[in-house]
């Protein structure tokens, strides 16, 4: 299975998915038995679709070494999540959230995920993280295999955040997207311009030493990704109260972590744009995630990603049925072999 990785300078990529970089060490070898299954966590963030998450998860469970940690908005009600999880092997974290589009409040969600599965008593190899408008688009034995190496982190960075950058100002600028009355001001023209007066008049300044990177929110990382990113947001407080009032947050607070670590030459898939994103694929069209229909299905089935969305309960209903038909012919034709 082919995997293009990202070299960034100064850093180097190694055959085996390590990286070494000025100013940084090896990243931490994998001692576990290349042979041994890989123990997946899924960090599922949920808000709308309780049907899909069931579904979704009756599929990641049938992997035995899989298990499911489910963050539910906590302005939504989360009985009917709750009645259509049956799995023993899936969690509703306690910490719940609530979230706010463009806002911290989704980033909070997702350490939230992350510390749950980190203290479950379980050595997960991989985090992947998932909404309920996502859906597995190959088999569990497909995602085992392609997990295998176990040091590669699937995480799609778009660009740097410069001055020359067109997505700049969700730094430069101060946004309050999780205070709600903020929130339904800044749909006004009038909130735009009193944020560019107020950034200019107490400029933000950026945290030291780090270069600030854009990219795609979902991801899959590795253990000792996440140890390391868990540990930086522990013991950098400053770069956290930073992020907590920029725009987007989760497309880029994470993946600023990553490049600026050891870990930056174990990036896959290595490009900036295009249909997959992280372990992900997405069908774009004017910038813009398309909900996924039944004639996705050859592209789905054809695309080395493990994931897709944009998934809708109703609207996708046709191509979830297909999904799963051909994810299960092609799962009894590999054991039958």
């Amino acid at each position: 299975m082919e995997h293009t990785v990202v070299s960034s300078s100064p850093a180097v990529a190694r055959a085996d998915g390590s990286a070494t970089a000025t100013g940084h060490s090896t990243v931490p070898s994998q001692t576990e038995d290349p042979a041994a299954p890989i123990r997946i966590a899924y960090l599922l963030l949920g808000h709308h679709q309780p049907a899909l998450v069931a579904q979704t998860v009756r599929y990641l469970t049938r992997d035995p070494h899989a298990r499911v940690f489910i963050h539910i908005d906590r302005k939504i009600d989360i009985a009917p999540f709750r009645r259509g999880v049956q799995s023993s092997r899936a969690v509703f974290i306690r910490d719940r959230v609530t979230v706010q589009w463009g806002g911290w409040s989704i980033v909070a969600a997702t350490i939230n995920l992350l510390r749950a599965a980190t203290t479950a008593g379980v050595p997960f190899d991989y985090f992947q993280l998932l909404s309920d408008s996502c859906f597995p688009i190959k088999s569990t034995a497909f995602i085992q295999q392609k997990l295998r190496p176990r040091v590669l982190n699937f995480i799609t960075i778009n660009e740097a955040l410069t001055n020359a950058s067109p997505f700049y100002w969700w730094i430069a600028q101060y946004h309050c997207a999780d205070l709600l009355p903020l929130n339904t001001f800044e749909r006004y023209r009038v909130a735009n311009w009193l944020r560019i007066l107020f950034s200019k008049v107490v400029p933000r300044r950026l945290p030291p030493r780090i270069t600030p990177y854009k990219g795609w929110q979902w991801w899959c990382l590795n253990a000792a990704c996440v140890q390391y990113m868990l540990q930086f947001i522990d013991e950098n407080p400053s770069f956290v109260r930073f992020y907590r009032r920029t725009r987007i947050p989760d497309e880029m607070f994470f993946h600023t972590i990553v490049v600026n670590s050891p870990f930056v030459g174990t990036l896959c898939p290595g490009f900036s744009e295009g249909s997959i994103t992280g372990n992900h694929y997405v069908a774009w069209e004017s910038g813009r995630p398309v909900e996924l229909r039944e004639e996705h299905l050859d592209v789905l089935l054809a695309t080395n990603a493990c994931f897709a969305r944009k998934f809708h309960e109703a609207g996708s209903a046709p191509l979830l049925a297909a999904l799963i038909r051909a994810l299960e012919r092609s799962a009894a034709e590999s054991d039958s072999t």
